[in-house]
């Protein structure tokens, strides 16, 4: 199952983030209409997966989100750090850090599996 997606404009030599994925084992599919790829990322590999990416992403707010609805948690990766969002003070302390250092708040929408009540 692909629960990874990363847009090729958030990433710096695309070419070569590819092939780093390819020698770590990880699977993933480009998509049809552009160069984004989703990738399969086992819950046991998020920091394998996080080091691969954290070398390509071309902003310090940019990030590549792993989703594991089953485990009702979502890994944000960004290029310094990683949030295992599983409650919702984790995912606003996720979003308050990403703002501040200029994501967009529109854009810090990442989806999220932990219990609302």
């Amino acid at each position: 199952m692909n629960n990874a997606y990363i847009l090729e404009r958030t990433m710096n030599d695309y070419a070569e983030l590819k092939q780093a994925l390819e020698q770590g084992g990880f699977t993933y599919q480009k998509e049809e209409a552009d160069e984004d790829v989703t990738v399969t990322v086992p819950a046991d590999q998020v920091g394998e997966f996080a080091t691969v990416v954290q070398k390509h992403l071309n902003a310090p707010y940019n990030y590549v989100d792993v989703k594991f609805p089953n485990e009702k948690t979502t890994a944000i990766i960004f290029a310094d750090r990683i949030y295992r969002i599983n409650n919702p003070v984790i995912d606003e302390e996720a979003k308050v850090w990403a703002i501040s250092i200029g994501l967009p708040k529109e854009q810090a929408d990442w989806p999220t599996f932990y219990d609302q009540a």
